[in-house]
């Protein structure tokens, strides 16, 4: 008898230095957390990709992979588009 298949994982890579865009990116404000393209950072706009796939049963709220500077941030950008963990 075969076991139920396990969940995909969603995981969102938000680290990095912010330094290839300078002068738009720092260190302190890293590419992923600018609104470069509409009115939501690029956090953001990955985030609400998810929410279509967060309905589904088996699938597991994402994991944010992120640097220590950003956590707070990257909460506070989470919780604006609906994540609130």
């Amino acid at each position: 008898m075969q076991s139920p298949a396990s969940p995909i994982q969603p995981v969102i890579l938000a680290g990095g230095s912010g330094v290839r865009l300078w002068p738009a990116s720092r260190r302190d404000r890293s590419k992923q957390l600018l609104n470069l393209v509409g009115e939501h950072s690029l956090l953001q706009q990955t985030a609400m990709r998810l929410h279509g796939f967060a309905s589904a049963p088996l699938l597991p709220d994402p994991i944010v992979v992120t640097n220590r500077e950003y956590r707070l941030v990257v909460a506070e950008q989470l919780r604006d588009v609906g994540f609130a963990r």
